[in-house]
C-alpha cells in the first residue's frame, strides 16, 4: 500500500479510532489508551484495532498484525512513530514484513520472532480470526456492561397508573396468555350472539362476545421456530408493551433465547429522534448508533450479527406513531425486515390499527393478548399488594386475598368484568386498597376507568393521534358514547353490526352539545369515529368480522346511566322506570339514582315507588297477605320489642312467604333477607329472641314436607319464650316414627298419618306465631309476587346508592315500604 493510500485512510478514519491509532503509533501501551478514551475498557481498544486491521488491508493469517500495523506507518509517516516503536522496528528487521517473506514456511516463522509489541498487547492470530464469528460476537455483546445497562434501564421497571415510583418487572409481571386466531377474523353472524343474556348467566358478563379458543401462553408463541415475525394485538392496557419488555429481560437474563441479543425500541421515540435529527429512519442506524457502537462492535460485525440472525428485536407500539411518521416507518420495517429475515421480530400494536394490516404481505403471525383468567387475576393482585402497595411480604398477600375474595362477590361482578383487563385490574387495586373495600360509589370507579381508556392512558404516554378524532371533545366523546350504548340497550343490543353502529354514531353526532348545551356542528365520517374509539380507546370491539360490542358490559351500562342521569328532556326518567321488572336494568337503575342531582333523584325514587306499587292488582286475595303482613310486623316490632325498621321486619316476613311458595329457597338466609338487610344496611340481623323463634317455626313449616329432616332439628330457641309452643312442636316431633329402626313403620305412617300431621303442624304454627297460613295464590299472583319483591329490592338499593336523595322523601318511602292498598289499610 502506497503512502498517499495510508494517508487517504487515515484522514477519513473516525475521530475515536484515529485517536487509538494515534497512541499506538506513539508507543503507549493498552491500559493507558484504555483509561485515557475508552472509558478504561481495554476490549474496546481492541475492537477499534481490529477495524483499523481491516481499513489497512492487515488480513492475512499468518502475520502478526500489531507490527505491521507500526511499520506501515514508518517510512510514510514517522512523525507519528515513538521512540519505543522506532527501536522495535529496527530489532525486528523490517524485511521480515516483505510479501515474499511472509509466505514461507518454517523460516518466514522463524524470520518473524514475538516482539515486545506482540507480548504487551497479546494479538496474535488465533485471536484476531475469531473476531467476525457470529456466537462469540453474541456473547460480547451480551457480557458487555453497557447492553446489560441499557435493557435494565429500558426494560427492567414499569410505570404504573397513578402510582408514585416505577416498580421491577419481575416483581409485577404476569405471564400473558394469546389468542392464535384473531376475534375479527371470526366468520359468526350477528346471530350466533343472540343467545347472550346478562339477566340469567351472570357468567356471560365475563365472557361478552368473547371467542371460546384454546389460550397459548405469550412466551411459547415468541419462543416457537416458525414465528420470527410475530406481531402481538390487544386492546390499551391489556400488557403488549410489558410483554416486550419481559421478552427483553428474560432474553438478557439468559431464560429466554439465550444466544440472540435483545433489542428494545420504542417506536414513537425511533420516529422523534429520525425526524428531529433530520435523517433516515434506519433501524440499521438506531441499533448501531444506540446499542452495539457502545458495545465496542463495528459496522461490518454489526452485519454479521444482523445476517446471521442473531438479533431478538422488540418494536413496541406501533400504533402510537404519529401519522405523519407512519408511512416512513412501515416502509422502514418492511425493507429491515426483508434484508435481514434471519433475525426474530416482534412488534406490539393495539388490535384495531390498521397500521398492523399494512405489514401483513411480510409473513407475520398475528396474535392477540388475552384478557386475564381468574388464577392471573390472582397472581397479579398478590405481587400488586405486595411489590406496588411497599407491603410486607406477609401483609401483602394478606390484603391481596381479601382483595380476591371480595372481587368476586355477585354484587361486585361488574368490577371482576373490568379486573380482566390488566390497567382496569390496576384501577381496581389503587381503589380498594384506600379502605380495604371496593367504594359504594361505582359511579365513580366506571368514570376513572373510561377516563383511563378515552385520555389518560395516552396522556401518559405522551401519544397523540390523529386530528379527525381529536377535534372531538372528551365531553362529547361522551355524549357521544352515552347516546350510543342507551339506544342500543334499550333495543336489548349487545352485539350490533358495523353498518348499524356507524348509522347510530351517524345520528348521535347530530345531537351533540357544548358546555351551554347549544348543538355541535361537527362533520365527522361515523366509521372513521367508529374506527377511533375502537382503536385508541378500546371501548368498542369487532367481536366477529364487522360485528361490534362494547368491550364491557359494565361500560355500556354506565354510560347508559350516564345518559338517563345528564339528559334534560321531560319526563325522561319515565322512561327509564318502565324497565324496573328487568333484571337486565338492574345496574342501570343503581347507577342513575347515584349520579342523579337532588330534585332528579327525588323525581326517580317516586316514579319508582309508583311503579313498584303498580305490579300487585286490587286483587284481594293479595291485600289480604298484605293486610296481615303489616299486622305480623307490628305484632312483632311492638309486642316483642325487635330493634329494626318496620320496614325491615316486614321485608322478612314478606321474603319466608314468598320462599314458602316459590321452594326456590330452601337456600341461605342472607339470599331471603337481602331486602331486609338492605333496609337496616347490615349484612346480618344476629341474634333476636323472637326472629329466632319465628325462624325455628319457618323451619318446621318450610320442610314440613320431610319428616325425616324435621326429626333432626332441635327446638332450643323456642324454649326460651314459649315453652308452649316448644311443647307442641315437640310432640308433633315424636310422633314422627325413626325411620332407622323400622322403615316399614315409617312408610306406613307418611302414607296414612302424614297429611293429618301436616295440617297439625300449621294449626300449631298460627294458633301461636301466626305463621303457616295457606295463601292459595294463583301462579299469576306468585309471580306478581316475586316481581314486587324484586322490584322494591331494587327500589331500596337505588335508596342507598343515591347521593342526594331528600331524608324526607326516602322516609316516606321506608314507611310506605310493603303496605297493603290504601283502601284496604284500615282493614
Amino acid at each position: 500500500m502506497d503512502a498517499k493510500r495510508i494517508r487517504e485512510i487515515f484522514d477519513k478514519l473516525p475521530s475515536k479510532r484515529k485517536q487509538v491509532l494515534l497512541r499506538v503509533l506513539a508507543g503507549e501501551s493498552k491500559a493507558k489508551i484504555a483509561c485515557d478514551i475508552c472509558d478504561g475498557s481495554t476490549d474496546a481498544v481492541q475492537q477499534n484495532l481490529r477495524q483499523l486491521y481491516k481499513n489497512f488491508q492487515l488480513q492475512d493469517e499468518t502475520e502478526r498484525k500489531l507490527p505491521a500495523l507500526i511499520a506501515l506507518f514508518a517510512p510514510s509517516m514517522p512523525e507519528l512513530i515513538g521512540v519505543g516503536n522506532s527501536q522495535e522496528i529496527k530489532e525486528s528487521q523490517l524485511s521480515v514484513y516483505d510479501d515474499e517473506t511472509l509466505v514461507g514456511g518454517e523460516e518466514a516463522k522463524s524470520a518473524n520472532p514475538t516482539t515486545s509489541v506482540d507480548r504487551e498487547w497479546k494479538l496474535g492470530s488465533v485471536e484476531d480470526a475469531s473476531e467476525d464469528n457470529p456466537d462469540v460476537l453474541v456473547q460480547r455483546v451480551r457480557s458487555h456492561p453497557y447492553h446489560n445497562a441499557k435493557i435494565q434501564d429500558q426494560c427492567g421497571r414499569l410505570r404504573i397508573l397513578d402510582v408514585e415510583r416505577p416498580v421491577e418487572i419481575d416483581n409485577i409481571y404476569i405471564d400473558i396468555n394469546v389468542l392464535e386466531k384473531l376475534p375479527s377474523n371470526s366468520r359468526k353472524t350477528i346471530s350466533d350472539f343472540q343467545s347472550f343474556n346478562s339477566a340469567i348467566d351472570k357468567s356471560d358478563r365475563l365472557d361478552l362476545g368473547r371467542v371460546q379458543q384454546e389460550r397459548v401462553p405469550g412466551i411459547d408463541v415468541a419462543a416457537a421456530e416458525n414465528n420470527m415475525k410475530l406481531m402481538v394485538l390487544g386492546e390499551p392496557g391489556s400488557g403488549k408493551t410489558t410483554f416486550l419488555k419481559s421478552l427483553a429481560i428474560q432474553c438478557n437474563q439468559g431464560r429466554f433465547q439465550p444466544q440472540l441479543i435483545p433489542f428494545f425500541i420504542e417506536l414513537k421515540y425511533f420516529a422523534i429522534t429520525a425526524r428531529s435529527n433530520q435523517c433516515d429512519f434506519s433501524l440499521l442506524n438506531y441499533i448501531r448508533e444506540n446499542f452495539l457502537l457502545n458495545c465496542d462492535i463495528w459496522e461490518e460485525q454489526i452485519n454479521t450479527l444482523l445476517f446471521n440472525g442473531k438479533a431478538l428485536i422488540l418494536l413496541d407500539g406501533l400504533d402510537e406513531v404519529d401519522p405523519e411518521n407512519a408511512d416512513a416507518i412501515l416502509t422502514e420495517i418492511s425493507c429491515f425486515s426483508r434484508v435481514y429475515f434471519s433475525n426474530k421480530l416482534v412488534i406490539s400494536c393495539r388490535i384495531e390499527s390498521h397500521l398492523a394490516n399494512r405489514l401483513f404481505s411480510l409473513n407475520f403471525t398475528y396474535v392477540k393478548v388475552a384478557d386475564f383468567k381468574s388464577e392471573q387475576i390472582e397472581a397479579f393482585s398478590k405481587k400488586w399488594f405486595v411489590a406496588v402497595a411497599r407491603n410486607s411480604r406477609e401483609q401483602g398477600l394478606s390484603q391481596a386475598a381479601e382483595f380476591i375474595e371480595k372481587l368476586y362477590l355477585s354484587e361486585h361482578q361488574s368490577i371482576l368484568e373490568l379486573a380482566r383487563t390488566p390497567i382496569l385490574l390496576n384501577l381496581a387495586c389503587l381503589v380498594f386498597q384506600e379502605k380495604a373495600n371496593f367504594p359504594s360509589s361505582r359511579a365513580k370507579l366506571y368514570e376513572e376507568g373510561l377516563e383511563i381508556l378515552l385520555f389518560r392512558w395516552d396522556e401518559s404516554k405522551n401519544i397523540k393521534r390523529d386530528e379527525v378524532y381529536r377535534k372531538l371533545p372528551v365531553r362529547n366523546k361522551k355524549q357521544l358514547l352515552s347516546q350510543v350504548a342507551a339506544i342500543a340497550f334499550e333495543k336489548d343490543d349487545y352485539f350490533f353490526e358495523k353498518n348499524e353502529i356507524q348509522q347510530l354514531i351517524t345520528d348521535c353526532l347530530t345531537k351533540l352539545t357544548d358546555e351551554k348545551n347549544a348543538p355541535v356542528q361537527l362533520h365527522l365520517d361515523s366509521e372513521a369515529v367508529l374506527k377511533s374509539i375502537a382503536e385508541q380507546h378500546g371501548l368498542l370491539v369487532e367481536r366477529a368480522t364487522e360485528i361490534y360490542s362494547f368491550s364491557h358490559l359494565t361500560f355500556q351500562e354506565y354510560l347508559t346511566a350516564c345518559r338517563f342521569a345528564n339528559s334534560l328532556e321531560p319526563q325522561f326518567l319515565e322512561k327509564l322506570v318502565v324497565h324496573i321488572n328487568e333484571e337486565r336494568w338492574r345496574e342501570v337503575f343503581l347507577l342513575t339514582a347515584e349520579m342523579l342531582p337532588s330534585t332528579n333523584a327525588n323525581e326517580l325514587m317516586l316514579l319508582m315507588k309508583t311503579e313498584v306499587d303498580k305490579i300487585i292488582p286490587n286483587d284481594q286475595k293479595l291485600q289480604q297477605f298484605f293486610i296481615w303482613l303489616n299486622q305480623k310486623s307490628l305484632s312483632v316490632k311492638n309486642q316483642e320489642e325487635v330493634p329494626f325498621k318496620l320496614a325491615a321486619v316486614r321485608s322478612l316476613y314478606f321474603a319466608r312467604e314468598v320462599d314458602r311458595f316459590s321452594n326456590s329457597m330452601r337456600a341461605s338466609v342472607s339470599s331471603v333477607f337481602k331486602c331486609a338487610y338492605a333496609l337496616e344496611k347490615i349484612s346480618c340481623f344476629g341474634s333476636n329472641n323472637a326472629l329466632d323463634i319465628d325462624s325455628a317455626v319457618y323451619f318446621f313449616v318450610l320442610f314440613a314436607d320431610q319428616p325425616k329432616l324435621i326429626r333432626s332439628c332441635t327446638l332450643d330457641a323456642v324454649l326460651e319464650l314459649k315453652p308452649d309452643l316448644k311443647q307442641q312442636l315437640e310432640k308433633l316431633k315424636n310422633e314422627i316414627p325413626d325411620d332407622e329402626e323400622n322403615e316399614e313403620k315409617f312408610n306406613n305412617w307418611f302414607e296414612t298419618d302424614f297429611p293429618n300431621w301436616f295440617e297439625q303442624v300449621k294449626m300449631v304454627t298460627i294458633k301461636y306465631r301466626n305463621l303457616g297460613h295457606n295463601w292459595e295464590f294463583s301462579e299469576e299472583s306468585k309471580t306478581r309476587l316475586r316481581q314486587y319483591y324484586d322490584a322494591n329490592k331494587l327500589l331500596v338499593d337505588c335508596l342507598n346508592s343515591s347521593r342526594n336523595l331528600s331524608p324526607t322523601i326516602k322516609a316516606h318511602i321506608e314507611e310506605t315500604f310493603l303496605l297493603p292498598q290504601t283502601k284496604y289499610f284500615q282493614q
